[in-house]
Parts: structure tokens; sequence; C-alpha cells
């Protein structure tokens, strides 16, 4: 194989007539630019060994692709490694002379098309193997991607290896019609496969095509040669017609080819002369592909026709067709009735030599049904003389039949009608099955079988099936040669015997019923009582009993203490109450002491078991213990938890990490739990109770443990004056668990008491705040610390209440000599800081001071100033706020 670029030589398509190149081969044209030869018995060389070689082989008759057709040739590749290009088979309804020369291997540029290549020589633009291969394409595209390529290349043998060896490798190619399939078969193995419509998609909806073999070299060479073995002949060639009066005979060879020309022929004596048949009034169409005598006469009858077609660069004629006279229908051999087994093959034949179809029938249902070949229903022949009955169609019942003889003209004419009875072979519908019997009833097995002749013997085994013998009517077996076995008064020898029967009909080999055994009873017994039972409300209880023979449970229950009893009802919480066990899924607190019991029942007779009660625990009923405890440290504890039906206490402590067990406590185990000289590091303990009754187990509610230790006095409150109105906070640092606060005030009497009153916030805590009013300036308060029978006190903190200090503004003065209201001032309670200034009406500043015992005499720069408004403005901070003042004052004078 040469796995570089190939040199191609100029690609053309030859769709000319090729006169000098072209050979016609009985039913195959030889075409090709030369180097092409006929080797006799359909083999071919396609080309030599040499560059720009185009050789092809080309079936004359086109071929239906409706119609299923296999080809089996043998292809050789020559003997150069490094030669090109290979062979190619193709389907194409251009003509019997197209192909191209160069790279295309003969087929490139036809179109339409769909062939299979054979391809010897790696080309990388057309993205094939390296490897020898094979591909499936259409319209003369070579290229493996894109639409034309239908199934992608494959190595042409398994292995990949090289096919241009001189040795000629076999190929077959199936073409399926039903599944739209072709197959490609190389050396014996399936290759390549592709399923479509190419009737439709590629050759734009004609089925007829040419089949042939093509080749080529380009710039490398091989001779490429092909051995046509076999195939399956769909030629369209004109066939004999039988003449019937007044009708239309037709004479084709498939559908007309645009690229040739027809013309029609007949001979009078026996095809030793033919003449050219122009169009009439019979004749039509003498120069297409197909020729019609409209109502041919009788005179017809011998005349030979053939076609000539020229084109596709040659002329060849067709075989010569013939106009037969009909014949009248006789039957040689009628079909016979038949009686038999069922499942034997059958035949039923027909002869008569003048019948050209044949169409055999069944009566169904009242109505004469055409058959059909299907090999499911075992039903071949349909439309010959011999049909052919198998499996399903000869199965048990009758069945009749005829058949239809058919002849061109002639009136058609039936067969005798035959009647073919397939009698059954025995076989059983319903086996016997296993019976049970009391001791000293009766019992009988019965089955029921299909079959023609039937008779019956009944056998028993006492050895477990190992061998059986023939019952006689005799002591307790009567009816032993029927199919039903009666039994009388069963003994409890009989029980595990087992009994089958040999059943033989006319047809078929003896058959077997399938052997069942008696089962011989005995009455109920109790094997085991039903016990009492005690339980907790809620839970599941079972009362268990066993007996042996019982065939039927049936729970009861008593509520009255066992006087009167009724059926458990098979509804939720109760369930088995047709078992050996009765569940009840979760009792309930109205269940206490009720009695059940179960009666059994078997061959006839009734058997009660012992009662059982049900007695419910009682419930554990508990009480909440104290929520929180205080102690000082070294104190004890004592804690008693009341619980009904308790049966153990367990006391638990929390110290931060969890709950223990208190193992080391009087009482940690009891109801009343003492704990003696508790330490400090206990405070906020948690303290709990498990306590376990018979049915639960409940965990109390937490106890808080606060564990207090003596005041420490760390930081008190000091004196702070106050404005009037303002929140004060006097707070006490202290250490201490547990400690208890209380804010005292001095009273006129010189004695401390508790401080009560409004404008007071927390006066039993460690901060105290104060709403001030100026009526509290002067109050002396102090709090006092308790804890552990100790007592501590901070100092006495007298209250200083600030008040607001008013100031008065006045809105005019006479500032002149005789010093009435001369001097504007500021008239305020205390010594506030003042900033005032004077302005006149145009924003200028006139005068400013800060003393508040001084004011403005009325001047400007030493001279009075003119009478008028004036505008002042005045900031005052007093020891509780700080207030601006903007307003107008008038000079008089």
């Amino acid at each position: 194989m040469f796995l570089s670029l190939r040199i191609c030589l100029i690609t053309f398509i030859l769709l000319l007539e090729l006169c000098s190149s072209m050979q016609a081969q009985g039913d195959f044209q030889l075409i090709g630019s030369g180097g092409q030869a006929n080797l006799g018995n359909n083999c071919f060389r396609l080309t030599q060994a040499e560059n720009g070689a185009f050789g092809a082989v080309w079936y004359r008759w086109q071929s239906d692709l409706s119609q299923d057709f296999e080809i089996n040739a043998d292809l050789n590749f020559g003997v150069n490694d490094f030669g090109a290009d290979g062979i190619v088979f193709a389907l194409q309804n251009l003509c019997t002379n197209v192909g191209s020369t160069g790279g295309g291997m003969g087929i490139m540029g036809v179109n339409p098309s769909l062939f299979v290549e054979f391809d010897t020589f790696y080309n990388d633009v057309n993205s094939d193997l390296v490897s020898d291969h094979i591909g499936i394409l259409s319209d003369g595209i070579l290229f493996h991607t894109g639409p034309s390529s239908l199934s992608p290349p494959v190595c042409a043998l398994p292995d990949c290896s090289n096919i241009e060896n001189g040795v000629s490798y076999p190929v077959r190619i199936y073409w399926q019609a039903a599944l739209q399939t072709l197959e490609v078969y190389f050396n014996g193995t399936l290759r390549s496969t592709y399923s479509g419509d190419i009737v439709n998609s590629i050759f734009n909806g004609n089925p007829m095509v040419y089949w042939g073999f093509t080749s080529a070299t380009g710039g490398f060479n091989n001779t490429h040669s092909v051995c046509i073995n076999d195939f399956t002949d769909s030629q369209i060639q004109p066939v004999d017609a039988i003449w019937c009066a007044n009708q239309n005979i037709s004479f084709s060879v498939g559908n007309p080819v645009s690229t040739v020309s027809y013309q029609w022929q007949v001979s009078s004596d026996g095809g030793v002369s033919f003449s050219n048949v122009s169009n009439s009034a019979i004749y039509n169409g003498s120069n297409t592909s197909t020729l019609t005598i409209a109502g041919a006469p009788n005179s017809f009858i011998g005349n030979l026709y053939q076609v000539v077609i020229a084109g596709c660069g040659g002329q060849f004629t067709s075989n010569p067709a013939e106009i037969t006279a009909d014949q009248i229908i006789n039957i040689t051999q009628q079909p016979e009735n038949l009686e038999q087994c069922e499942n034997i093959p059958t035949t039923l034949t027909v002869a008569s030599p003048e019948a050209s179809n044949f169409q055999w029938q069944e009566f169904i249902a009242g109505v004469w049904v055409n058959l059909t070949d299907n090999i499911n229903l075992g039903i071949n022949g349909t439309q010959t003389p011999v049909l052919n009955l198998s499996g399903p169609a000869v199965s048990a019942g009758s069945r009749v039949y005829r058949c239809l003889l058919m002849a061109d003209c002639s009136a058609n004419l039936y067969s005798n009608e035959v009647t073919i009875i397939n009698n059954p072979e025995p076989s059983i519908i319903n086996q016997a099955i296993e019976q049970s019997a009391c001791l000293g009833s009766n019992a009988s097995f019965s089955f029921n079988a299909n079959g023609l002749g039937l008779t019956y013997q009944w056998q028993m085994s006492t050895d477990g099936g190992n061998s059986f013998i023939a019952i006689t009517n005799a002591g307790q077996f009567s009816q032993v040669n029927t199919d039903s076995l009666i039994i009388t008064g069963v003994t409890s020898n009989l029980n595990n015997v087992s009994f089958q029967c040999t059943i033989i009909g006319t047809c078929g080999s003896p058959l077997l019923t399938a052997p069942v055994n008696l089962n011989v009873q005995n009455p109920p017994a109790f094997t085991q009582q039903p016990s009492n039972v005690q339980s907790c409300v809620g839970n599941l209880v079972q009362f268990v009993s066993s007996a042996s023979d019982s065939e039927i449970w049936e729970w009861e229950y008593s509520i009255d203490g066992g006087i009167t009893f009724q059926n458990v009802p098979s509804v939720n919480p109760f369930n088995g109450t047709n078992d050996s066990i009765l569940y009840i899924n979760g009792v309930s607190a109205n269940m206490q002491d009720w009695i059940f019991r179960v009666k059994v029942s078997g061959c006839g007779q009734e058997v009660f078991s012992s009662n059982a009660t049900l007695t419910l625990l009682p419930e554990l009923i508990l009480e909440p213990i104290s929520e929180q405890e205080t102690r000082c440290e070294g104190e004890s504890l004592q804690i008693s938890i009341q619980a009904e039906n308790a049966n153990s206490f367990q006391w638990e402590l929390n110290t931060g990490t969890g709950f223990e067990p208190i193992i080391d406590a009087i009482g940690a185990t009891t109801s009343n739990l003492l704990i003696t000289n508790i330490p400090a590091s206990w405070h906020m303990a948690q303290l709990r109770c498990i306590v376990n009754g018979s049915c639960s187990t409940i965990t109390s509610n937490l106890l808080t443990l606060y564990v207090n230790g003596l005041p420490e006095l760390l930081a008190q409150p000091l004196a702070t004056p106050i404005c009037s109105g303002s929140q004060l906070l006097l707070p006490v640092q202290a250490n201490g668990v547990g400690i208890q606060f209380q804010w005292e005030i001095l009273d006129a009497s010189g004695e401390f008491i508790p401080l009560i009153g409004t404008g007071f916030t927390g006066v039993a805590s460690s901060n105290l705040l104060i709403q001030t009013q100026s009526v509290m300036n002067g109050l002396v308060l102090r709090c006092v610390l308790s804890g552990c029978d100790a007592v501590v006190k901070t100092d006495s903190i007298p209250l200083i209440i600030l008040e607001n200090e008013p100031v008065y503004i006045p809105n005019c003065f006479s500032p002149n000599e005789d010093k009435i209201n001369a001097e504007f001032r500021l008239y305020t309670a205390g010594n506030p800081k003042i900033d005032a200034s004077i302005f006149s009406r145009w924003g200028e500043l006139i005068f400013n001071w800060k003393d508040s015992n001084q004011g403005w005499d009325g001047k400007f720069n030493g001279e009075f100033v003119a009478e008028g408004m004036y505008v002042y403005k005045v900031r005052v901070e007093t020891s509780c706020e700080t207030k601006n003042y903007m307003g107008r004052i008038q000079v008089i004078r």
C-alpha cells in the first residue's frame, strides 16, 4: 500500500459512446479506455498495470430495487502493494457506458449512484483509511465525510492487511428490499452495512437501476479484474403473454432510459425473421420500453416480440417473448379427506396441467377465506398445487379446505371440499389437588383431561412416591377407572399416601397426572396454652398458643370475668384473630383484667383453650419538686419527691459539666435526698431525680440551688451635685453570692428607714436610679447589704440638687443725665457667666460686656446713641444650663 498522496490524472465523465473500447458480452457490456478484456466465464479485466486507465463492466438490463438481489463475485487487485486505485461495485440509472478515469476508481462524478469502494490507495483528502478499506458512498463523491458517505470506511480484512497480493477475494453484495438494507461481505466476512430508502433518497423514486463494477488508475496502477460468479437475475426482459379475447397484451423491458432508443420487432414465422413494429390502432409504444397490443386478434397467437435497444455505447436485442393460447382447466387430482392424530404434518394436493394460479382456502365462521403462507401458523404453499400444513395448522380439531384453480382466460374452478380431522392427543386440563380428610370421613381426587378414546387407571404409593401400584374397585376405593377416585371411610394408614392416574387415548402416549397426597387429620388438640400477660398501657402484647390438627382459629375475649365471651374483632389494635398468635398493638387502659381464649376447629370439632388474663401494670405518677432553693455555704438541703407506683429513684447533680448520679449523699436512691455541708462551688447547680416505674421512667423537673456568700463592700457612691430633673445613678459594688440589697433614707427623727416613693428605681438592688427633683435636695441615703446572717452598710450619701437660675431682660431704657433707668442690664439670680452684645439696626457692634453686674449705658464711642431700636444677643451660662437670647431694646430720651 502506498501511504503518500497519489498523483491523479485529470478526471472526466465518459457519457459518450466509446466505440473502439466497448465490447458487448451477452448480458454484460464492457467499456473502458484500453486494457480491459473479456477473460471468459463472466470474468473481466478492467484495467492493466498502466497509468491513466479506466474500465467498467455493466449488466445490460435494469434491476428492480423493490426486489431482493444478491451478487457474488471474485475481485483481484493486482500484485503491486504500492499500486492504485481499486475496484468499485456501483448502482446507477444513467446508462451502461458511464465511468471515469483518474483517481475516482471509475465512479467519480456518476450521479445519481450508490457504490461500494474497495480502495487500495491512501488519499488523505478523502479522509481514507491508511489500510486497504471498504466504504459505502453515493453520487460519485469519494469523500468519507459529509452526506455522500453512507457508511464509514473499514479495513477490507479484519487484520487490516494488504489485499494487493494477487489473490482473488470473494465479494458478496446483498440487498434486502423489505429491510432496505445493503450488506457487503469480503472474504466471507460481513464488513459493511447500510440501511436506508435508497430508491427515494438517491434515485428519486425510480427503483430501476443498472449494476456493475468499475476501476481506474491515475499516477499509480495495478491490474484489476472481476469474475461475476452468480447473481439474482432481476433483469426486466419481456416475458410470454397468454392471449385472452378482447384483452390488451403488454411486453416491457422496465422503465425507459433517456439515453437509449427502443425499437420493437415482431416475428410471425417462429423467429426466422423479425420486422419493426410501428404505432397503429393495435400497437402503441413501439419506440418505448413498453409495447402495448390493444385487443390482439387470435391470429396473433404464436407471434414473437423483441426489442432492439440502442445507445449507451452499443446496440443489443432482448429475448423474444411469445403470445400463447389459453387452455381449459381440468383437475386431474383432487385433495382427499383425512382423519389423523394432531401435530402430524399434512399435505393436500391438487393437479391441473392447465391451471396457472392456485389459491387454497379454508372455511372459517361460514366464509371461505384465502390462505397466505405463514410459518408461525404452519401454513405453506397456499398459492401452489400442494398445501403443506404443520404445527398449529394440524392442532386438534376439524378444518375444511378447498383450492381455487385459475387460468389466464378460462373460468376459475374449485377443487373438492375436504375435511381434515386432527384427533387430539391426551392432555390434562386441571390436575388433581391434595386433599385433607378427618378419620372416618370420605375423600375424593378428580381431574379433567381432553383426548379421544380416553381410559383411566388410578394408582397409589405408600413409599413417598417411589413406586405406584394399580388400585382396584374394592374395600375403601371405587371409580378407579374414571377421572374421579372415591375413598370411603378414611383410615390413619392412608395418611400421606400418594395417588396418581394413568390416561391412555387413541392418539399419543399415555399420560400420568401429578401425584397428590391424602392428609388424614385427627381432632384438634392444644400443644401450648395461652399464658397470662402483664403489660403497660400502649405496649405490644401477644397471646401464644399452638394446636395439632387445627384448621380454624378464632380468638375470643371476656370483660366480665369469663362469664361471657365474644369474638375479638379483626380491627386495630388486634391482629392475628384467626391465627395461633393474637397480637394487641398497644393495649389501652380499659383492657384491665380482660380474659382471652382461642377456639380451634378441625374435623368438625371445636376445642377451647384455657383462659389467659391481661393485667395492666400501674402508671408512674410524679409530682414536681421545688424549682429553686437558696442555702449558705456549709448548710444542708433536704428534698423530697412525691411519686406513685415508683420502683426506684436516683438523684443527679449538674455543676456545669452535665448530670452525674449522686452517690455520697443520704437518700440518693430514695424519694428523700439530704445533702450536707453544701460547698460554695455548687452555686447555680441543678438537681433532678430519675424515677423508674413498671411501665415508664420519668425525669423530674429541675431544682436550681443558689449558694449565698458573706457580703464584702468593694465600692460605694459619692455625693455629687446634679441639676434638678436629671437622672442620678448610685452604684454599689460588692463580693458575695446571693447578697440582698436595701436602700434606706434618713427620716426627720434621725433614723434610717427603707426607701420608698416615686422617682426611685432599684431600691432592692445594687444600683439605685433617681429621677431628681428640687425637693430632694438635702436628702440623705445609704444602702444595706445582707447575706448569710451578715450586714454591711455604705456611708451616708447626701443629695445635692441644683436649680436653674432665671434671667430677666428689659425691652427699653432711658440713658440720660437723670440717672433713672439709665442702663440696659440683665437681671438673674446667682452669678452666671454672660456674654452680651448690642448691635445697630445695620448689624454694627456697638457694645459688649461679660460681667453680670454691668450693663450698657447707651453710649457708643463715648457719645449717647440716638433714640430707636437696637438688637441684643445674650449668652447666659448657669450651673445647670446654657441659653441664648436675642431681641430688641428701645432707647428712649
